[in-house]
């Protein structure tokens, strides 16, 4: 079985990193970068509901509730790719 990787940042260094413009845009980067890997991963037909659904205030708890497993599966997706045959 594969050793699974996890990428942790403490709560401290992240708030500091946070707090240097540089390192505020470049988290915002990677996470806008996995939100559009998640999004064009979705069938056309679910992107069209889910995508609008999101903006929603019951949207947008659903998404910071599934924000981790989607960080999760990203990485786990890096780790594992598909081999082409």
């Amino acid at each position: 079985m594969k050793k699974q990787v996890r990428l942790v940042i403490d709560e401290v260094s992240f708030r500091a990193a946070r707090e240097r413009p540089e390192a505020k845009e470049a988290l915002n980067r990677w996470a806008g970068h996995i939100a559009d890997v998640f999004v064009n991963s979705l069938p056309a037909e679910e992107a069209q509901v889910l995508i609008p659904w999101f903006g929603t205030p019951d949207g947008k708890k659903t998404l910071r509730e599934l924000w981790p497993k989607i960080v999760d599966a990203y990485f786990h997706a890096l780790c594992n790719p598909k081999r082409k045959t």
